[in-house]
Parts: structure tokens; C-alpha cells; sequence
């Protein structure tokens, strides 16, 4: 996938995929009735990267967008109106360090959460409000944004991987929970 930044072949040959996901989106609402506020995008690493740069280009055929394991790899992301955005990032992650650089040199998670909180016009209250904390140790925290948005962040302990088996803290409960945690955003945060 070409998200900017990141990753592979894709990238390197500018392969246009924001655009043939939006051809798709078109297909499927000619084919039938679709509600732009309840299309969701997500995806891990190279996808949480793509649904960033997908909201950057067409935020008005967007509700929301659940990223894992990426930040924002396209400048400049202008989106034409707020979407509900929530980021999910593992503080041992050495492939996307929040701290920005690693394999791909990305941009630190604050700036990516600097560009949605701008283009949402959310409250910058990420400090200790609005903190909440989950039973396999994320911390995410989230704010209000215009039009009834809102940008969530959540860290989660563990590197770049989404909760699996094979992961040391891949218990049931811990698979469930980043999937979990993107349906309750959905559900709750990303619909207007």
C-alpha cells in the first residue's frame, strides 16, 4: 500500500491506492445504499497508515478510522472536516517508534496527533484528563472534537504487533481487546 511514508514497493512506485480504495467506495455505493458517516476504515502498521492517508484525502466519505501499529505518513494531511480518529501505539514498537524514525524515519505520534487535533478542532486536554486504562494495560486517552467527533489515543505495552497468539501477552482477552476497543470507538466516537 502507498501511504506516504510508508512501506515498500508501492510507495516507492507512487502507486495511487487512496485512490482505488475510494473507486471501490464508489462501487459498492452505486451497488447500494451506503452511509458515508458509518464508513470505517482501519487497519495494522501499512493499513493504519493507508486509513490515516484516506481520511487526509476524503474525510467527507469517512465516519471514521482506527489505526494500529502506525502514525501519519502523508504531508500535507488537510482533511476538508473532522473525523473521528483513534490511535493505537505500542510503546515497545521499534518498526513505528512513537518517538518517530526507525526503519521507515516516521514522524513522532505527537505530531500525528497534533495534525488530527488541528484539522478537528479537538480540545488539547491530553495530559491526565480523560485518561482511562483497560484490564490488559492501555492508556488511552481522548478528546472532544467539532461536529461531535473525537481523536482517541491508546498505548498499549507491547511492540509492533496486534495482539496474537504468539505474542507473550496474547492470552484470549489481550486478542480481543484492540478489536474491541476499535468497534466500542466506532460504535460510540465515530458516528456523527
Amino acid at each position: 500500500l502507498s501511504a506516504g511514508d510508508c512501506c515498500g514497493e508501492a510507495a516507492h512506485s507512487k502507486i495511487d491506492d487512496v485512490g482505488f480504495l475510494l473507486a471501490i467506495l464508489d462501487d459498492v455505493r452505486e451497488r447500494s445504499c451506503i452511509d458515508d458517516d458509518r464508513v470505517y476504515l482501519t487497519g495494522f502498521s501499512n493499513g493504519g497508515f493507508m486509513s490515516q492517508a484516506f481520511a487526509c484525502a476524503h474525510a467527507d466519505r469517512v465516519g471514521a478510522i482506527a489505526s494500529v501499529g502506525a502514525v501519519l505518513g502523508v504531508r500535507p494531511c488537510e482533511p476538508s472536516e473532522p473525523v473521528s480518529v483513534l490511535l493505537v501505539n505500542g510503546v515497545g514498537d521499534d518498526v513505528i517508534p512513537m518517538d518517530g524514525g526507525g526503519p521507515c524515519r516516521t514522524r513522532p505520534l505527537t505530531e500525528t496527533l497534533g495534525v488530527w487535533r488541528d484539522a478537528g478542532h479537538c480540545e488539547a486536554r491530553f495530559g491526565d484528563a480523560g485518561v482511562m486504562r483497560s484490564p490488559v494495560g492501555a492508556t488511552c486517552r481522548v478528546e472532544p472534537c467539532a461536529e461531535g467527533r473525537t481523536l482517541e489515543a491508546c498505548t498499549v505495552p507491547y511492540a509492533h504487533v496486534w495482539m496474537v497468539r504468539s505474542h507473550p501477552a496474547g492470552d484470549p482477552p489481550s486478542q480481543r481487546q484492540t478489536a474491541r476497543e476499535m468497534l466500542e470507538f466506532f460504535d460510540g466516537y465515530g458516528v456523527r
